[in-house]
C-alpha cells in the first residue's frame, strides 16, 4: 500500500499556467438556441467563447480515475463516482455516509471536535484519492480550476466566430433518418486557444503524482472536451508555461507572492524548463508510490 505520510497535504500553493488548443473543432454547448442555429457554443459577456473550468477538471478527473483503475496493482483507491456496497470511499458508499454522519450529530454543540472528522476522511473508511484531490461533498478539492478564457490571436473576429454543422436524428431500429428530425450547431474552429490557470492547494505527493497523469494524457492530446464528439470534435492540446510555487509556512515568501513581488517572470525558455522540472518531479513521485 502506498505510504500514509505520500497523502498528507504540503504547505505549497502551485500554481499552473498555460493554454489550451483546439486541434478539431469544439462544441462546448450553452444549452439554447438563437436564430442562427439550435445549440450555441457558451460565451461570456462580450461575446467571446470560452471552456467552464467544471468542464476542465471534469475531463481531467476522469482521466486519471480511468487511467489508474485500469492499472492491476496500483496503489491508489478510486471510486470513479459510482455508488455501490462495495464501493471504499466514502463519496459513494451510503455506509460510510452514515457512520459520518452519526459522528457529526453525535459531536453538535460544545462537543464538536472537528479533528475526529478529519480523521474520519483519512481513515479506512474515508474518501478515496481521487476524491481528495479533485473534492467530494464531504471535503473540498485542493484543485481548483478557472473559466479557460479565449486568448485571441491575430485574425481576433474571424477566429472566434463558430461555424454551424447539421445533423439529423437516427432511428436505432431502422438505422435510417428520423423524419422530422434534422438539427443544427455551432462549433468553434481549430487552432483556438484558450488560457489556462490550475491552482493546487496544498498537494500531498500523491495529489501530484495523481495529476501528473491527467496532465500528461492532456499534453498528448488523448483528453476530449465538450459534446459530439462522436463525431471527431472535441480534440485538444495543453500546453504548460509556467509554474510558480508559494511556501505557505514562510511569511517573506507569502508576503512577496501576495504583493506580487515573486521575483520577477523569467523569459519563455526558462518557465518552459521549470514547466517540465514540474512534471518530471510529479512523474518521480508517481514511480515512488508504484514502486
Amino acid at each position: 500500500m502506498t505510504n500514509r505520510d505520500e497523502r498528507r497535504p504540503g504547505d505549497e500553493r502551485i500554481v499552473l499556467r498555460g493554454y489550451l488548443e483546439t486541434v478539431t473543432g469544439l462544441h462546448v454547448g450553452s444549452g439554447y438556441g438563437s436564430e442562427r442555429t439550435d445549440a450555441t457554443v457558451v460565451r461570456d459577456a462580450w461575446g467571446n467563447p470560452f471552456i467552464p473550468g467544471s468542464s476542465f477538471k471534469g475531463a481531467l478527473r476522469s482521466t486519471v480515475e480511468r487511467t489508474i483503475a485500469g492499472v492491476a496493482g496500483v496503489p491508489f483507491r478510486t471510486c470513479q463516482l459510482a455508488d455501490g456496497p462495495n464501493s471504499d470511499c466514502l463519496t459513494t458508499n451510503r455506509t460510510w455516509q452514515r457512520k459520518y454522519t452519526e459522528l457529526q450529530e453525535a459531536m453538535s454543540g460544545v462537543n464538536f471536535d472537528e479533528q475526529k472528522l478529519v480523521d474520519f476522511l483519512n481513515s479506512s473508511q474515508g474518501l478515496c484519492d481521487t476524491c481528495r484531490l479533485f473534492g467530494s461533498p464531504f471535503n473540498q478539492s485542493r484543485l481548483l480550476v478557472k473559466d479557460l478564457a479565449w486568448r485571441p490571436g491575430k485574425e481576433r473576429i474571424e477566429e472566434k466566430r463558430g461555424e454551424i454543422r447539421h445533423g439529423v436524428g437516427i432511428d436505432r431500429d431502422t438505422q435510417t433518418a428520423r423524419d422530422q428530425f434534422k438539427f443544427d450547431f455551432e462549433v468553434l474552429p481549430s487552432k483556438l486557444c484558450f488560457d489556462v490557470d490550475l491552482v493546487l492547494e496544498r498537494p500531498s505527493d500523491l495529489d501530484l503524482a495523481l495529476l501528473a497523469v491527467g496532465l500528461q494524457e492532456m499534453i498528448h492530446g488523448f483528453v476530449p472536451l465538450g459534446g459530439i464528439r462522436s463525431r471527431g470534435l472535441g480534440q485538444c492540446k495543453l500546453h504548460l508555461e509556467q509554474v510558480q510555487r508559494v511556501n505557505l509556512t514562510d511569511k517573506k515568501s507569502l508576503l512577496a507572492w501576495l504583493r506580487g513581488k515573486d521575483g520577477g517572470t523569467p523569459d519563455k525558455e526558462v518557465q518552459s524548463r521549470e514547466a517540465k522540472a514540474f512534471l518530471d518531479d510529479c512523474f518521480a513521485r508517481l514511480e515512488k508510490a508504484l514502486t
